[in-house]
């Protein structure tokens, strides 16, 4: 009874150990994208020069003119997206400050309409793309949505446009993908 127990058993193992080995050969391999793969955009004219595959994706605005671009990275979850708003030079002219710092005094304003429950940290002024910019980090919860989520955002102006590279992930995720946002974040070019 024995002998068929332990014979039983080392089948048993044995199946599992063949089950296993062809799961990890046949388990696709990572996708590696070369470093060439970044991403120019001639029109607006700026690159992120981060290996990534980007998607093009309109933001439905009609007094704006905005296009952006989309990282997606499922797990942990990131999505970054970079746009351009044209035509700011009229609000320029109308007020004394620098569109730059008009923008940074706005900020929380301009996304508190589209996230009620939103909480401002820090507003730091960084370098981007050798230009002045500022970062900040938004944290909100959006209508029907369960978690409460987190956006760094990074805003840069150039002739009369605003440039924006925002980062957004569950509060939970941020601590395990802020290097990746602040990589890709600073891999934004002017041309």
């Amino acid at each position: 009874m024995k002998k068929i127990l332990l014979i039983s058993l080392i089948g048993a193992l044995s199946l599992v150990a063949i089950g296993l080995t062809a799961y990890l050969y046949f388990l696709p391999t990572p996708e590696t994208i070369s470093l060439e793969s970044h991403h120019i955009d001639k029109e607006r004219g700026f690159k992120i020069n981060y290996p990534s595959t980007f998607t093009p994706k309109e933001i439905l605005d009609k007094d704006k003119d905005e296009v952006s671009l989309e990282i997606v990275q499922p797990a942990p979850q990131l999505t970054v997206t970079v746009w351009q708003e044209s035509g700011l030079g009229l609000l320029e002219t109308f007020s004394s400050q620098p569109l730059l710092q008009q923008l940074r005094d706005n900020v929380d304003r301009r996304f508190s309409s589209a996230y009620p429950e939103i909480e401002k940290e820090g507003v730091n002024g960084v370098d981007l793309a050798g230009q002045e910019a500022f970062s900040v980090q938004l944290t909100f919860r959006r209508p029907k949505a369960l978690n409460r989520e987190r956006m760094h955002l990074t805003v840069t102006t150039r002739n009369e446009s605003a440039y924006y590279v925002q980062c957004l992930t569950p509060v939970a995720d941020w601590d395990e993908v802020k290097e990746l946002c602040l990589a890709i974040t600073g891999s934004f070019e002017f041309l």
